[in-house]
């Protein structure tokens, strides 16, 4: 399990039965910090970002748009968590992307998840 999204946790904690956990200390960057210095280091090249963070996309894709980063984004691959396609969807969508969607439920044990995969691209 990798996620800093409290509800993640909570819900897989109780699908692993006898687990054992050791608590990590990380240092958290945030997401307009890396994506500056990225874009900064790569003017006029086409930038792609996967996200695959385990509950967290939702925040990450709200903090590319408030600070006016996704101009410079080319395209993302989004493995969406918990919440659902629609906040990621709706970002996108107004910010002239094209995409595919792809729901799928999977089976981990003691509920079913669900999950998917946006692909946008300009």
């Amino acid at each position: 399990m990798g996620s800093t999204n409290q509800k993640f946790i909570e819900n897989n904690l109780s699908n692993i039965k006898g687990g054992q956990f050791t608590e990590v200390q990380v240092q958290i960057v945030d997401i307009k910090d890396v994506l500056n210095d990225i874009i900064a280091e790569n003017l006029g090249q086409p930038i792609y970002i996967k996200l695959d963070c385990e509950g967290e996309e939702y925040q990450i894709m709200s903090s590319i748009e408030e600070n006016g980063l996704l101009a410079s984004i080319s395209g993302f691959i989004i493995e969406w968590h918990l919440r659902g396609p629609d906040p990621l969807i709706s970002i996108l969508s107004k910010n002239n992307y094209t995409m595919l969607h792809f729901p799928r439920h999977i089976d981990i044990g003691i509920k079913e998840a669900e999950t998917g995969m946006i692909y946008a691209f300009k």
